[in-house]
């Protein structure tokens, strides 16, 4: 029984076509058994140099992909190492900065350290000096009170004969005369030198300032021993009243 045949079509060159065919008849055959030849072979399993292009062909892929996939990784790993280096170079560039801030903090600190002491010198010596100054004046105004002192005592001392009783007896009170000449020429007081003459401390004179100007002079006057009334005044001085 005989294989039912078909027609197979298609298009080649002109010039292929007919060098097909001439080659065909000079080796004995023709171009259609060829053809059917050549089908046969492929059909019946004969086709092992095919396959063998075709796994050469993914071989071929396959290790073109593997090649790509290793430069794109080598480039990376290039890539990271180069950031890597960067950023070291960076880092030791930042720890330069630090040490340098580190520096000038530390000068600027010694700077303002050494200008602290030398104020807390000066404040201490001007503290001193005002001690000394406070420390003179109060010695100045206890040696006048002193001297004050000895002159009443001197002339309640003195000695009067008769005519000068009569004269004093006449006259009045020529020892209270000179004891309230004395007082008029009692100058301005410091608050130390006032606290000594009323016996008081300096700080309780403060205080009956701060209660106002008529405070002082009346609690002043119940603690002078001669009943004068004291004043502050602009002078930062306390002033005799000798009117109240």
């Amino acid at each position: 029984m005989k294989n039912k045949t078909t027609n197979l079509t298609f298009r080649v060159p002109t010039d292929l076509k007919a060098q097909f065919v001439e080659l065909a008849k000079a080796n004995g055959t023709t171009a259609t058994a060829l053809f059917h030849q050549w089908m046969e072979e492929y059909v019946s399993g004969k086709k092992s140099s095919t396959d063998n292009v075709s796994a050469d062909s993914t071989y071929s892929t396959n290790n073109a992909h593997t090649d790509s996939t290793y430069n794109q990784l080598a480039n990376r790993v290039s890539y990271l190492e180069e950031a890597r280096s960067d950023h070291s170079q960076r880092i030791y560039e930042l720890e330069l900065e630090i040490q340098e801030f580190k520096s000038s903090t530390n000068s600027t600190d010694n700077a303002l350290t050494n200008n602290s002491a030398s104020t807390y010198s000066t404040d201490n010596t001007s503290s001193d000096e005002s001690k000394t100054l406070q420390q003179a004046d109060s010695d100045s105004t206890n040696k006048t009170s002193a001297i004050s002192t000895d002159k009443a005592l001197t002339n309640n001392d003195s000695p009067t004969d008769s005519h000068e009783g009569g004269q004093n007896q006449g006259s009045g009170s020529p020892q209270k005369k000179d004891d309230s000449e004395q007082l008029t020429h009692l100058g301005p007081l410091t608050q130390l030198a006032l606290g000594k003459r009323l016996g008081c401390s300096s700080n309780a004179i403060q205080q009956q300032r701060k209660q106002g100007a008529e405070k002082l002079k009346q609690w002043s006057k119940q603690k002078d021993p001669h009943g004068i009334a004291w004043e502050y005044g602009t002078d930062q001085k306390y002033h005799p009243l000798f009117n109240l």
